[in-house]
């Protein structure tokens, strides 16, 4: 039997401090059909918008903390830049945002998890 699709509700609060920057507070859960949806996370978000019509394209800097909760706990922040044009009707975004975390005492960049293959242990002869 497959395990059931998580569940990732968000409550968010988002305030235009000026026309250019927009901060936003976010709330995430984490849970599924089978398990108790509990907080995964909090953040704080910071978009300001650095171009605005005057070239082909919109950029806009990307800040963000971010609290951990849970088991794993911890903490980080994001950053980066945000892109958008528009060709015809279409919109399109591109966005390259650059993370840090920190956890256990130790500030490391995230990157994936690569799994170690160990051999089973040797049952002892004595």
């Amino acid at each position: 039997m497959a395990a059931a699709p998580p569940d990732w509700p968000e409550l968010a609060f988002s305030y235009g401090v000026t026309s250019r920057w927009t901060t936003v507070l976010l709330e995430s859960w984490i849970g599924s059909s089978s398990d108790a949806t509990v907080p995964s996370s909090f953040s704080w978000q910071n978009e300001i918008l650095l171009t605005q019509g005057g070239l082909p394209f919109d950029l806009a800097l990307h800040l963000a903390l971010i609290k951990l909760q849970g088991y794993d706990g911890g903490s980080g922040y994001e950053f980066g830049p945000v892109f958008q044009t528009e060709i015809g009707p279409t919109q399109i975004n591109v966005n390259m945002i650059f993370g840090r975390s920190h956890d256990d005492g130790c500030l490391e960049l995230d990157r994936p998890e690569i799994p170690v293959a160990t051999a089973p242990a040797r049952p002892s002869l004595g």
